[in-house]
């Protein structure tokens, strides 16, 4: 198809990028990175080359766990953390769904396709790419045990009979109930902030730090072995720092700030001015919500 030859270019491309010694080894395509490069592609449509660049860092940020590991190996680990982290988040829950005997790679389709697969509000998704970028890569992963969560889907859950195949269907179909924003009262929709707080707030209950104990002690009979180890604290490892930051210029600042830069003889420009929008972190309440300014 025409989106798969042009991810095939971009994965080419990206693989140049090794010459300037940013990270060894070879990326290797799993299915449904074609869905990301598809949404960065409609977004830069009329820049490649920046496109290019977003899928780059994706891959080798964001993504690195899969596409420089093995991803089946990476696929199983993060499957071994959803029930460890859905029992210490809602364990009415996590013994319905052992009960049921759900699979735990259920949620792995959104997590590997940042909910691209589902998700019909364009606006939402575009949302939740903002919110992934500038978060740890195991955002997705909380925001899919958020919204297992969220009160009414878990009534809706709760309400299915005792079946694996129902159960499963209808946590599948989760992600097509997401909305930007609720426009109408008819049907029952899920406000994307409500999940992205709901997220955060497991996130910091629950930071990834933590997820290797959790995973290791869930149960004591199924022994994560040395490698698994190393590639589960791979994926663990510390976000950097434009993923915790409390605010980050725009780009207009950004060019801004370069241009002076530029012009100056002093390489120091100053402290960052107020002008210009910025994407803050506040925190109000004991809950977490992303504004811009």
């Amino acid at each position: 198809t025409v989106i798969m030859s042009v991810i095939s270019q971009k994965v080419d491309a990206m693989e140049e990028h090794h010459a300037d010694g940013e990270e060894s080894g070879k990326l290797q395509y799993f299915h449904g990175f074609h869905e990301i490069a598809n949404i960065v592609l409609k977004v830069y449509s009329d820049d490649s080359t920046l496109a290019t660049a977003v899928l780059h860092k994706i891959a080798t940020s964001h993504l690195r766990g899969i596409m420089y590991e093995d991803a089946a190996k990476s696929m199983s680990l993060l499957s071994t953390i959803l029930f460890p982290l859905q029992q210490r988040v809602d364990k009415g829950m996590h013994d319905f769904l052992k009960c049921c005997e759900v699979s735990p790679t259920i949620v792995l389709p959104w997590i590997l396709t940042w909910f691209t697969v589902g998700l019909e509000d364009t606006s939402a998704l575009k949302r939740m790419f903002d919110v992934f970028l500038a978060s740890h890569s195991l955002m997705p992963l909380y925001l899919s045990v958020a919204m297992i969560n969220y009160a009414p889907n878990r009534m809706s859950i709760y309400d299915t009979v005792y079946d694996t195949n129902k159960v499963e269907n209808k946590i599948r179909r989760l992600p097509s109930k997401i909305v930007y924003e609720i426009k109408e009262k008819k049907g029952k929709k899920t406000p994307l902030e409500h999940l992205i707080i709901d997220a955060i707030t497991i996130m910091k209950r629950y930071p990834p730090r933590c997820l290797f104990t959790l995973a290791k002690n869930y149960n004591q009979s199924t022994k994560i072995s040395s490698p698994q180890s190393t590639m589960l604290i791979s994926l663990l490892t510390v976000p950097r720092t434009f993923m915790v930051a409390a605010y980050t210029c725009s780009d207009e600042e950004m060019r801004r700030r370069k241009k002076l830069h530029a012009e100056s003889s002093s390489p120091n420009i100053g402290p960052i001015t107020s002008e210009g929008p910025f994407k803050v972190l506040q925190m109000v309440s004991n809950s977490e919500r992303v504004k811009y300014e």
